[in-house]
């Protein structure tokens, strides 16, 4: 035997292999699929209760980008009603690179009425909601925030249909029965129904076009019309707009759009904020505590896999022992004998966590089935918890191997 100790190690390395491989498909095909199948949903516990958690926050964040402020919103200063220079911004906005597409919308209270012809008898409360009202170029804020395809019943505005609006389920009492809204909203309001809506001294009927639903609520608290009318409505006559939502190209930095966007000269004292910022920190916090408490629960799964991987080659090493007796008087190794048991836990780790890498990004990531959230398992984070569950498997494979090994050969070869 070499005494050069790399060879021993690299001799030791080959006939625990040998060893290890042996043994896996001398096992039992059931113990073995068990194993296996305990890996993969320790993976799956360690990634997807994590992204579940995450993903609760983020898909509202993520929903309030995609279908409200765009990647970078510019809005009215706190001190004035609008934003001033808008028609010189909105130019400069379109002619930066890496702008895909801008929605300048007119913004307003307003209250809305249905019903409003019924004669109304004794103390009947008139059927009645303040709203916001919007009024946005159709073409413009479907490039932005694919609003159209957010129209659940009826049609999208038309560019010319001035006596057209769309409103929110939410503010509808059909859409919402059953829910807390029901107290805010408008009774027996489908397609076609006229709407008195009133904002300042301005008042006009308007026909309800379609019905929207978003998972951004400060749209789903609005109105939409054309901006031409909504300007007529608010009473402005210039084309200075309340708010400006920006689509970015993908992969653009918002936070360096932001900064060159407030450098503008036409930007005035125009917020300029990425949506992140626009939402503020509430959901940030929120992301941040669950992803401490999916954290946690990963770590009570792993601890888990770690024990059952620990008792099934302690016992595989216990019903074994004789035969480790004979391996170590022929000569072989002891850390042959443990590294084969390391390798048994490698291959039971390496194929469940591939089950589970398949499962995660062919299954649930695409078809995650929770409608308000996304499943947030970015790959270098799930590729490090696959890691750190492979590391704790083959620690826990090695430990039992190592307290059967260092037992007397011959107690072990006698079984006493």
């Amino acid at each position: 035997m070499t005494k050069n100790p790399l060879h021993r190690l690299a001799l030791d390395l080959r006939v625990g292999w040998f060893l290890g491989m042996r043994q896996l498909r001398r096992s039992s095909r059931v113990m073995s699929v068990l194993i296996v199948f305990i890996m993969t949903l320790t993976f799956l516990n360690l990634v997807v209760v994590t992204g579940v958690l995450v993903g609760l926050p983020t898909g509202a964040n993520e929903a309030y980008r995609l279908r409200y402020a765009g990647d970078v919103l510019v809005s009215a200063p706190e001190d004035k009603r609008f934003i001033e220079q808008s028609r010189a911004l909105r130019s400069e906005l379109v002619s930066l690179p890496e702008v895909l597409a801008i929605s300048p919308r007119y913004v307003g209270v307003a209250r809305a009425e249905a019903n409003y012809k019924e004669v109304l008898e004794g103390d009947e409360l008139r059927d009645q909601i303040n709203v916001q009202v919007a009024g946005i170029n159709p073409a413009d804020e479907h490039a932005v925030t694919n609003f159209a395809d957010l129209v659940i019943e009826g049609e999208f505005l038309a560019p010319d249909d001035g006596e057209g609006i769309l409103i929110s389920s939410e503010l509808l009492s059909e859409q919402t029965a059953g829910t807390p809204l029901t107290d805010t909203t408008l009774d027996n309001v489908t397609i076609g129904s006229r709407l008195l809506v009133t904002i300042g001294e301005n008042q006009r009927e308007f026909t309800v076009r379609g019905i929207f639903h978003t998972k951004a609520q400060i749209v789903n608290q609005r109105i939409l019309m054309l901006d031409s009318r909504a300007r007529e409505m608010l009473g402005r006559f210039d084309s200075n707009v309340n708010e400006i939502a920006v689509r970015l190209l993908p992969g653009t930095d918002a936070l360096r759009m932001k900064r060159t966007v407030q450098s503008l000269n036409s930007a005035g004292g125009a917020q300029v904020e990425t949506s992140a910022e626009a939402l503020g920190p509430f959901l940030t916090d929120i992301q941040q505590t669950m992803q401490i408490l999916g954290n946690g629960i990963g770590s009570i799964a792993l601890i888990v896999a770690a024990i059952a991987i620990f008792i099934v080659i302690f016992i595989n090493a216990i019903t074994r022992r004789r035969h480790i007796g004979i391996l170590k008087g022929l000569g072989i190794g002891g850390f042959a004998i443990e590294f084969a048991y390391m390798v048994q836990a490698l291959v039971y780790v390496l194929v469940g966590a591939s089950l589970g890498l398949l499962v995660i990004y062919q299954v649930l990531v695409p078809y995650f089935p929770i409608s308000d959230g996304i499943l947030v398992a970015p790959l270098p984070e799930t590729l490090f918890r696959m890691a750190l569950l492979i590391v704790t498997t083959i620690i826990a494979g090695y430990i039992p191997a190592k307290l059967i090994v260092r037992q007397n050969t011959l107690d072990a070869i006698l079984g006493r």
